[in-house]
């Protein structure tokens, strides 16, 4: 260490200089960006999931189907009615307050977004694109079609399997509403306790803080859905029953829920914390060393953080969520007794059968699937047409009777069978090869 010489009275004497420490904090006081730009990475995925998202959008308000889909028969309780409109006016305040909060103010206080302007945007993004992706695979999530809604833009995400998902209600003020309010203040809520939980026990490491923050928000997550699940607005009618409370009920809360939205939650939680001593997140680091305008930072920045909230969803929510939703029990009764969960996607008032364990899944809107009284339903056209099969006929054993090679579709190959549609195309019965 150096040694400075200084003068007490007529005595010098030498004093040693040394480092200072840095105590460990949320924001990290190195001054040199790394050579590796992380936002350049994450602002390309950004740039990736808007192709999605205006290629989802593109199909959706060209399609026709952007109409609000109707309650059908049954009638809303009106204790449930009470609790949508409650809701929906509880979302319309918060988005207000969330906007003026952390948009509005910073931009007129600096001319700039803040980091939460744009965490704002890209959550209400967030819904617009992956709200309903548990339905990928299997329709197990149910809205109240008595919120207000437009349908859902579900059939138009790239590979979508699950079918008549344009007409899932998807709620806009309401869940819309908390992608922006709860999800803000939930972060908010999360990073102050954060911050107390390090004042409180300084040598916690980041791991073990941020995995008690994840606890936290799916202790918090199931006092928020618990409540709107017993209030009707929704309901998660296919779940396992063994991971469930409320198992068997239009009530029903499956604890896979509060796991997975859990840790995702919490992602979002570090991501805010944990900034550099430029207030830039870890997605964000690198963009002081890219020589462009100071505007187009700002947007690589909101590129990059849209990039990174839908990598959290998608990696640790919604991905997840399809092997749970592929092996739910059977959608009980309670669920397909109300027209307004099931919403025309399956069960009464249409030819599909609700999902479950026994009903095949369509693949497109043209697969052979079951009706809610387990008849098969094979439309028109076949599924595939087999050109040129030979070998039909009394000298295997089995007469093809109506049914012709140009019929032939959905091979059971371990079976060694098959389904022949007949010269109606529409009834259909096995057949062996």
């Amino acid at each position: 260490m150096p040694r400075l010489p200084l003068s007490r009275g007529n005595e010098i004497v030498n004093v040693e200089i040394s480092k200072p420490d840095f105590a460990l904090s949320p924001s990290l006081t190195v001054a040199e960006e790394p050579t590796f730009k992380p936002v350049l990475l994450w602002s390309a995925f950004g740039v990736i999931v808007l192709i999605v998202h205006a290629w989802t959008y593109y199909g959706w308000l060209t399609s026709g189907t952007l109409y609000p889909t109707p309650t059908g028969p049954d009638p809303i309780p009106a204790s449930v009615k009470f609790w949508i409109d409650f809701w929906q006016v509880v979302g319309v305040s918060g988005v207000f307050w969330a906007v003026y909060q952390f948009i509005y103010k910073p931009l007129r206080q600096t001319g700039r977004m803040s980091t939460d302007g744009m965490l704002v945007i890209c959550f209400f993004q967030l819904y617009l694109l992956q709200d309903p992706f548990a339905n990928y695979t299997v329709p197990i999530f149910q809205y109240n079609a008595g919120f207000i809604n437009f349908g859902s833009w579900c059939s138009y995400v790239p590979g979508w399997i699950s079918q008549r998902g344009s007409l899932l209600p998807e709620p806009i003020l309401f869940t819309g509403g908390l992608y922006i309010w709860l999800f803000c203040a939930g972060l908010i809520a999360m990073n102050y306790l954060m911050r107390k939980a390090k004042q409180r026990w300084p040598k916690m490491g980041p791991i073990t803080l941020v995995a008690g923050t994840m606890v936290f928000a799916g202790i918090v997550d199931f006092a928020f859905e618990g409540t709107w699940l017993q209030q009707g607005l929704y309901s998660y009618g296919g779940h396992i029953r063994k991971l469930s409370i409320f198992a068997g009920t239009a009530a029903a809360y499956p604890i896979y829920e509060g796991v997975l939205w859990g840790i995702t939650w919490g992602f979002y939680a570090a991501l805010r914390y944990y900034k550099n001593s430029a207030g830039l997140t870890f997605a964000e680091r690198g963009v002081n060393e890219l020589n462009i305008s100071t505007t187009a930072k700002q947007w690589v920045r909101f590129l990059a953080l849209i990039g990174v909230i839908n990598f959290g969803m998608l990696v640790f929510y919604n991905i997840p969520y399809q092997w749970f939703a592929v092996h739910a029990d059977p959608i009980p009764d309670d669920v397909l007794d109300k027209s307004y969960l099931t919403a025309g996607m399956f069960g009464k008032g249409t030819d599909y059968a609700a999902p479950g364990p026994q009903t095949p899944i369509a693949i497109t809107p043209q697969a052979a699937h079951l009706d809610p009284e387990g008849n098969l339903v094979a439309p028109v056209p076949t599924v595939c047409q087999i050109q040129g099969c030979k070998g039909f006929g009394t000298n295997n054993g089995y007469s093809t009777g109506n049914y012709t090679d140009q019929n032939l579709f959905a091979p059971n190959i371990a079976k060694n069978e098959y389904l022949f549609l007949g010269k109606d195309g529409y009834t259909a019965e096995p057949r062996k090869r």
